[in-house]
């Protein structure tokens, strides 16, 4: 039986029809797992039987299910939350290109404009393929938390989508690095993998991983917030620390070394790029710490990576 999925893959014609009654039965591409599971008892499908078909759909990509977040909501048609991310895109791009067109300051869609920031209040704003009870603009921001694809970043239900920050040319970003000291961790592979820098953002802001990272701010506006550059304050101290998506590496400027901050941040930063490559689902990504040259007869320009290895 041929599935939804790139490849052929076998499995009972129960279960694919199992699939083909969810999918007629669903409300826009969304289905409740009760009203899965009553569609498979219809099909003589209970108990492990109904579990082991839910787990195949969802591992082949037909469906999409997840448990820990939304235990209730199968997305039987997986371009449903790909298109609740589009709608976000399309209409950020949108305001982008007309800056002045219905935005009042200060308001709401000023702060996602120009900062990213999402609130429930603005994912009403796309109500299509929304369920009272079964998938609600509440159940998008937690279920994009869980993909690590935003953070939440304040008390007052404001959330963060590095992804949808402006870039700093790469001219500029020397201003936010221009004292103390850069630390550098590279993937050994050469490159940084697509989404990672965005994903470790949102994974470093997420009060529920305890990081003692926040971003800094000036006033009421953050100090240097970009999708490939952003200063972040240590809690309870003054020290900033700048992450800067160089593609072939990370760099880490911190303004005030100690051996204790150098150690707390690369902790941090390789535990956070470990979830995200768990998130992002990139097997056997390989990152090791290293450092700009400094040497006197080093005449690179701009500072080359420069690897310490130990010589048997």
């Amino acid at each position: 039986i041929v599935s939804m999925c790139p490849q052929l893959v076998k499995m009972p014609i129960a279960w694919f029809g199992l699939e083909v009654l969810i999918q007629r039965s669903s409300h826009d591409g969304i289905l409740s797992l009760v009203e899965c599971q009553v569609c498979a008892k219809s099909l003589h499908i209970e108990g492990d039987a109904f579990s082991a078909a839910l787990h195949h759909l969802v591992h082949h990509n037909v469906f999409l299910y997840y448990g820990e977040v939304l235990p209730q909501t199968v997305f039987c048609d997986p371009q449903v939350v790909l298109t609740k991310v589009t709608e976000l895109v399309e209409y950020h791009h949108k305001l982008r290109d007309s800056p002045d067109k219905g935005v009042a300051a200060k308001s709401g869609l000023v702060k996602f404009r120009d900062r990213g920031l999402l609130s429930v209040e603005l994912l009403k704003k796309f109500p299509k393929h929304y369920t009272e009870g079964l998938f609600t603009p509440q159940d998008l921001l937690k279920l994009l938390v869980s993909v690590g694809a935003i953070a939440k970043i304040s008390d007052g239900g404001e959330y963060l989508m590095p992804a949808l920050l402006p870039h700093l040319d790469s001219g500029q970003v020397s201003k936010y690095c221009q004292q103390g000291t850069s630390l550098v961790i590279r993937p050994t592979q050469g490159c940084i993998p697509s989404g990672l820098f965005c994903c470790l953002v949102a994974h470093l802001l997420s009060p529920t991983n305890q990081s003692p990272w926040k971003v800094c701010m000036e006033g009421d506006m953050p100090l240097c917030m970009y999708r490939n550059c952003i200063t972040f304050q240590l809690k309870h101290t003054t020290e900033l620390v700048t992450l800067v998506d160089m593609f072939s590496y990370i760099l880490l400027h911190v303004d005030e070394m100690s051996s204790r901050v150098c150690r707390e941040i690369r902790g941090c930063v390789h535990s956070g790029i470990k979830s995200a490559c768990g998130i992002l689902k990139y097997q056997g990504v390989q990152f090791e710490d290293a450092f700009m040259c400094a040497g006197a007869s080093c005449t690179s320009d701009p500072p080359h990576v420069a690897i310490v290895v130990s010589e048997k």
